[in-house]
């Protein structure tokens, strides 16, 4: 009996052994780019006081996990390698304390990215992590497969995918296109440049700012946009199936206003009259439609307005 327990306390201590807390932590200098490959491990970007890359992996993987860190010239490589055909349990974060000015490049099967008081450019790609983005700055570029998108005061080049996630963007300007499959889109306070479109989420945008060419779409659910400041460039806003509303907030309506919806299922509502009433048939056989559109002239701004939607209801309130 006394043998058996023994062995009961010894397989424990192993077990507990191959899963317990591993650290890494390197410095370097002289990095201009980082790749990192990561299989299901999360990664961290923060703020250093210095120009040195300082490298810190937590992860309580078993013992079949190989992380690799190695410098190329100017580039700074991290990789993590599994056993072939192991099974592998645990997690693992790399947290990289970095200056600003750097091109980086992440890879991941299943991680999540968050970065906070950077200026950088980012390539990233991940199949099911999250990304969390805050007061960053700079050229970006990013995919997930089904996680979410946060970013909060950001300002530069965003260019952003999720297959099902949703976006989540709060005090943002420079240049934003976010596409996603079926999550919604909800934006607030930006002043920028927008493509925002989802397959079958909603897509709510409020206290907005425009500063070039933007479009709002959905296929299945509503677009609406709330702006703050007056239209001076083109804007598209579209639903296949819900409401497509723009709300001036008392601000002037200016620019040529074209608006479209189904005849049959679908509604037009404007605070004004059209100078055209016109309608258009599409299609044809079973799949023929026609659509009403109803457009008008309004101030003196040389800029297209267009709001349009299949069944739901293509709005411009004041």
């Amino acid at each position: 009996m006394i043998r058996f327990f023994l062995s009961l306390i010894i397989v424990a201590a192993a077990c507990s052994a191959s899963f317990s807390q591993k650290d890494i932590s390197e410095t370097f200098t002289g990095i201009e780019k980082i790749s990192i490959s990561t299989s299901s491990s999360d990664c961290i970007l923060k703020k250093g006081a210095s120009d040195a890359v300082q490298v810190d992996l937590e992860h309580n993987y078993s013992g079949s996990y190989d992380p690799d860190i190695y410098k190329e010239g100017n580039r700074l490589v991290i990789k993590e390698r599994f056993e072939r055909n192991s099974s592998v349990r645990g997690s693992g974060t790399w947290t990289l304390t970095i200056p600003d000015d750097l091109d980086i490049r992440f890879n991941s099967g299943s991680g999540s990215l968050e970065a906070s008081d950077l200026n950088f450019e980012l390539d990233m790609n991940t199949g099911s992590g999250y990304i969390e983005l805050s007061a960053v700055k700079g050229e970006l570029k990013f995919n997930t497969g089904s996680g979410d998108i946060t970013l909060s005061k950001v300002d530069g080049e965003f260019d952003a995918n999720t297959g099902s996630g949703s976006f989540k963007v709060t005090d943002a300007k420079g240049d934003l296109r976010f596409n996603t499959g079926s999550g919604n889109v909800r934006l607030r306070d930006v002043i920028a440049s927008v493509s925002a479109n989802t397959g079958s989420g909603n897509v709510n945008a409020v206290n907005m700012s425009l500063t070039g060419r933007s479009s709002f779409n959905t296929g299945s659910g509503d677009a609406i946009v709330t702006l703050n400041t007056s239209l001076k460039h083109d804007i598209n806003v579209n639903s296949g199936s819900g409401d497509a509303e723009v709300d001036f907030s008392g601000n002037v309506i200016s620019g040529l206003v074209e608006m479209k919806a189904n005849k049959k299922n679908g509604r037009i509502s404007a605070p004004f009259d059209f100078d055209e009433v016109e309608e258009i048939d599409q299609g044809s056989g079973r799949w023929n439609q026609t659509v009403v559109k109803k457009t008008a002239k309004l101030g003196s701004e040389d800029i297209r307005i267009r709001i349009s939607t299949g069944s739901g209801t293509a709005r411009i309130s004041k």
